[in-house]
C-alpha cells in the first residue's frame, strides 16, 4: 500500500527538479548528509516539504511538490 509522502519512512538518496530532470541534491554530494520529507502546515492539510542537511545544519527547505524524490533501494 502506498503511503503519503510525509509518512514514508524510506531513506531519500536524491531529489530532482521535476521540470528539468536536473538532480538538485544527493546524499554525499556537496556535503549533503541527509534529505528528509516532512509536513508544513497548509490551509487545510500538511504540505510535503524537503529538508536538506549538511552534517547537523539545515541548509534548505523546499516544497516537495515540484520535485521527484528518489529513495534508497
Amino acid at each position: 500500500m502506498l503511503c503519503e509522502m510525509i509518512h514514508d519512512n524510506r531513506e531519500i538518496v536524491s531529489v530532482q527538479n521535476d521540470f528539468s530532470e536536473v538532480e538538485m541534491w544527493s546524499i554525499g554530494v556537496n556535503g549533503v548528509t541527509k534529505i528528509e520529507c516532512y509536513g508544513e502546515p497548509g490551509e487545510y492539510c500538511q504540505v510535503p516539504f524537503i529538508a536538506v542537511w549538511k552534517k547537523d545544519i539545515l541548509v534548505t527547505r523546499a516544497n516537495a511538490l515540484r520535485f521527484r524524490i528518489n529513495y534508497k533501494e
